[in-house]
C-alpha cells in the first residue's frame, strides 16, 4: 500500500511540474527581426477576410507592444491568428502577424506560429489607438 501511495504521490508532483513548466512569463514581445530592418507596419482585421484598417502605422507601436504583459503557454495548441493584427513587414520580405492570442512569422517559405497571449484588453486598447476612429 505505501508503495502505491508512493508512486501516486510521484505522478502527481511530476504532473505539477510538467504543468507549471508549460506555462511562464516573458517580459517583453521579442520581434522575429531586428525592428531597424522594419519597412512597414499595418493593422488588420482578420475573420473569414482579411482587410487593412491603417496602413504605414507609425513605428511607435511596435516599442508599445513590448510594454504590455505577455504570457506563453509552450503546452497549448496554437490558436488562428483573428481579430486586430499587427502585420510587421520586412526588408527581407519576410513579415510577422501579431494577435491578442498568438503571433506567427512568414520566413518566406512557412508561417511559423508562436504561443503568445497578451491580455486581451490591454492589447486592442493599444491598437485601436493607431487606427482612424471611422475604421474601427
Amino acid at each position: 500500500m505505501k508503495g502505491l501511495f508512493r508512486i501516486l504521490a510521484a505522478a502527481l508532483c511530476l504532473t505539477a511540474v510538467i504543468t507549471l513548466c508549460g506555462c511562464f512569463s516573458d517580459p517583453v514581445y521579442r520581434y522575429k527581426e531586428s525592428v531597424d530592418s522594419v519597412i512597414s507596419v499595418q493593422i488588420l482585421r482578420v475573420g473569414e477576410n482579411e482587410e487593412i484598417l491603417a496602413d504605414n502605422v507609425d513605428a511607435g507601436i511596435l516599442s508599445e507592444l513590448q510594454g504590455l504583459k505577455l504570457r506563453r503557454y509552450l503546452n497549448d495548441p496554437v490558436t488562428i491568428i483573428a481579430g486586430l493584427v499587427i502585420r510587421v513587414n520586412y526588408e527581407s520580405g519576410c513579415y510577422e502577424l501579431i494577435s491578442a492570442q498568438c503571433s506567427a512569422y512568414y520566413n518566406g517559405k512557412k508561417l511559423r506560429y508562436e504561443h503568445c497571449y497578451f491580455d486581451w484588453d490591454e492589447f486592442e486598447v493599444l491598437v485601436t489607438k493607431y487606427i482612424a476612429p471611422a475604421s474601427v
